[in-house]
């Protein structure tokens, strides 16, 4: 996620050859995250419960990758220029990485000296 946040970054200018470089780069970034997510899950759920899981988590997944798409459609100015996005989703990313932070800390496990 840091490596997407500073791609994602890096294409606030808006050049041409850096979005085509920052895209290719932010979807392989997308998917690395997403099979991280995919493990965490196989290796977290119950054999039995895994398929139903996992259903629910790729639906999820899609569904909101749709959505996104088509609200940044709507919203994005008819020239296509919105810097102030490309920020907003640097913030997003941002977001996560403390949200991954706070959830995943490991359990503090109180040590007793002998």
């Amino acid at each position: 996620m840091v490596a997407a946040l500073i791609i994602q970054t890096a294409g606030v200018g808006l050049l041409l050859p850096v979005m085509l470089v920052g895209g290719f780069c932010l979807g392989t970034a997308g998917q690395v995250i997403k099979l991280c997510a995919d493990s965490a899950m196989q290796i977290d759920v119950d054999d039995a419960l895994r398929g139903h899981v996992f259903t629910v988590q790729d639906a999820l997944f899609w569904i909101s990758y749709i959505v996104a798409v088509t609200l940044t459609a709507a919203i994005v100015p008819p020239n296509g220029y919105a810097p102030s996005f490309v920020l907003a989703g640097s913030v997003i990313y941002l977001v996560g990485l403390v949200a991954h932070a706070v959830i995943a800390r490991p359990a503090r496990v109180a040590r007793v000296d002998r």
